[in-house]
């Protein structure tokens, strides 16, 4: 899992490098490296989810990020938005 996230925000640092941030090819690339990322991260929490129980914290954890999958992917498709929230929190502080 963690090198599933750490395999995300390379990406980012990639298109940080590569100047292409919020432009079409940084859409282009979290399409062609971010995606599979979370395509296998999707299928590794699928197979886990039976294994943990509903109410402990593993499974909720597993079962939230998958209520969440949709919106959790959306960065993808929108090159606008950041992967993460970590400046809104920080806001908030």
């Amino acid at each position: 899992m963690l090198d599933s996230i750490l395999a995300l925000y390379r990406v980012e640092h990639e298109a940080l490098q590569a100047g292409v941030v919020r432009t079409l090819a940084h859409r282009a690339l979290r399409q062609n490296k971010s995606r599979p990322v979370l395509e296998s991260l999707h299928t590794y929490l699928t197979e886990q989810k039976p294994l943990h129980l509903p109410k402990g914290p593993m499974g909720q954890a597993i079962a939230y990020a998958l209520n969440q999958w949709e919106t959790l992917c959306r960065f993808v498709d929108d090159e606008r938005l950041p992967l993460d929230n970590n400046r809104s929190e920080a806001a908030l502080r």
